[in-house]
């Protein structure tokens, strides 16, 4: 679903829920069309390691892993 759209599904129960940090929620007014919250204190990161291809393969072959 288009993020614009989330407050209008909200708001029609069109949807049940969303998932954005509190400052999301805080700044689109979600807590107007949405009667809980709940503080899972998780978070989803994508990092991306990257090296050299000088240390790659200074590093013994367990540790490439």
């Amino acid at each position: 679903m288009p993020f614009a759209e989330l407050y209008g599904a909200l708001e029609s129960k069109a949807v049940d829920g969303q998932e954005n940090p509190f400052s999301v929620i805080l700044s689109n007014k979600f807590y107007e069309v949405q009667k809980y919250v709940s503080a899972t204190n998780h978070v989803y990161a994508a990092n991306i390691i990257l090296v050299s291809k000088r240390f790659w393969t200074s590093c013994r072959r367990p540790s490439r892993r």
